[in-house]
């Protein structure tokens, strides 16, 4: 039984419509991913945390009680071995800016006060502009961060500057200029 040529250019007109509304549709749902949209933080939230062998510190406390003209906020642990190993490189960047009032936070997750002693014996003192913090369960969450090491900049107005994704190396000149560009110094 052999189709007509009417049936023939039926199935073709069907098949080239199927294949076009299969690809706009799936053009579109893709196209959701792709849209460049403003990040989702925009400044710096109220967090709490806990400062190492301290009381739990009001957020405001570390912010305002000395001018700064920048922030980083740091997400990392012992337990992990990527952080430990940028450990090192960030506190000696950390101090060729304590001149330029830049300040650091360096909010540790899951770990245990005796652990971070431990850990930081190796690097003291400690530049006056870090602060060690402990996770009050929910800082990564407020940030969207998901894993650690990562960090933010924040300008002095505590808007939102950048942000580093996994270990960096903080020890390369590229950092110092960047911070400096970054935040006007």
């Amino acid at each position: 039984m052999a189709l007509s040529n009417q049936a023939k250019i039926l199935i073709v007109v069907l098949i080239v419509s199927a294949t076009y509304i299969y690809s706009k549709v799936t053009k579109d749902f893709y196209e959701q991913f792709t849209k460049t949209q403003a990040p989702i933080l925009t400044t710096l939230p109220k967090f709490g945390f806990k400062e190492l062998n301290s009381t739990k510190e009001e957020f405001s406390q570390f912010i305002f009680k000395d001018p700064f003209k920048g922030i980083f906020v740091h997400f990392w642990g012992t337990w992990c071995s990527p952080c430990e190993a940028e450990f090192p490189e960030l506190i000696k960047f950390a101090k060729k800016t304590e001149n330029d009032s830049v300040k650091f936070l360096l909010i540790a997750i899951n770990d245990k006060s005796k652990d971070l002693e431990k850990f930081l014996k190796k690097f003291q003192p400690l530049p006056s502009n870090i602060v060690i913090g402990m996770d009050d369960g929910n800082s990564m969450d407020l940030f969207g961060t998901s894993k650690v090491p990562e960090t933010y900049l924040f300008d002095n107005h505590k808007n939102f500057v950048t942000k580093f994704i996994g270990p960096q190396d903080w020890d390369a000149p590229h950092f110092i200029d960047q911070t400096k560009s970054n935040l006007k110094l």
